[in-house]
């Protein structure tokens, strides 16, 4: 084993030890082995059916809104309603930098059927330039790498979704204004139009709301030449 492989297998063993440490449920505050405490997770997050397409609570399979409007991604996963406590708690995360909320996180994505053996290439939704000099990380690239483990750890590809212009946030539009406000904000970095071609490809971000951030960067890729779109998110926003 050269040097390179051994550093390799060192540090995916101590990943996997990391992993399994014990530490203090993010929820309840609790000592607990895993990401999450049992107890908390029955509470605030028990398994949810939901649409196959947008991710939205929904019996088996699709959704009437996703069978009228097919939307661009063929596949939404989320692992939390973005509601109490996980809300609070993502907010901590993204604006006030509370990284080790990182771990119970990827524990939460790795639970989901994502079939990452499918998957070509991971993408993060990028964050516009001054939002990320403000915040120091994109939260959706913090998300990504939690995926990135084992036979996928090289499917990372955070470069290859750029943003061409900054919009005014997306916090107070609605549905409607939020298409509008992202149309023609994505492109596909030319350094990675190849891997993009012809490829099977899973978005990652934070929070679905009403999906238009998602919708645009699949078309984008779509535009590219991709092969499909699918996307994973931490939370989806419950309908109003």
């Amino acid at each position: 084993m050269g040097g390179r492989q051994y550093i390799e297998a060192m540090r995916s063993a101590l990943r996997s030890l990391w992993s399994q440490r014990p530490g203090l449920c993010p929820v309840c505050g609790l000592w607990c082995p895993g990401w999450t405490c049992g107890a908390c997770l029955q509470r605030f997050a028990p398994p949810t059916a939901r649409c196959l397409r947008c991710a939205c609570r929904w019996g088996a399979g699709i959704c009437p809104d996703c069978r009228q409007h097919p939307p661009a991604l063929s596949a939404c996963h989320a692992a939390l309603d973005y509601s109490y406590p996980w809300d609070g708690l993502i907010a901590r995360w993204k604006f006030h930098g509370e990284l080790g909320l990182n771990s119970a996180w990827h524990g939460l994505l790795r639970d989901l059927p994502l079939a990452l053996d499918d998957i070509e290439a991971i993408l993060p939704i990028p964050l516009s330039t001054g939002r990320l000099a403000e915040r120091g990380y994109n939260q959706a690239w913090e998300l990504a790498k939690g995926l990135l483990h084992g036979d996928h750890r090289h499917k990372g590809l955070p470069q290859a979704l750029v943003r061409l212009a900054e919009v005014p946030d997306q916090h107070r539009l609605s549905a409607a204004e939020r298409r509008v406000n992202l149309r023609g904000v994505f492109g596909v970095h030319p350094e990675t139009a190849a891997r993009v071609h012809n490829a099977r490809l899973l978005l990652v971000d934070d929070v679905m709301t009403t999906g238009a951030t998602l919708s645009e960067a699949a078309t984008t890729l779509l535009n590219a030449g991709a092969r499909s779109v699918s996307a994973v998110v931490l939370a989806r926003t419950p309908p109003a």
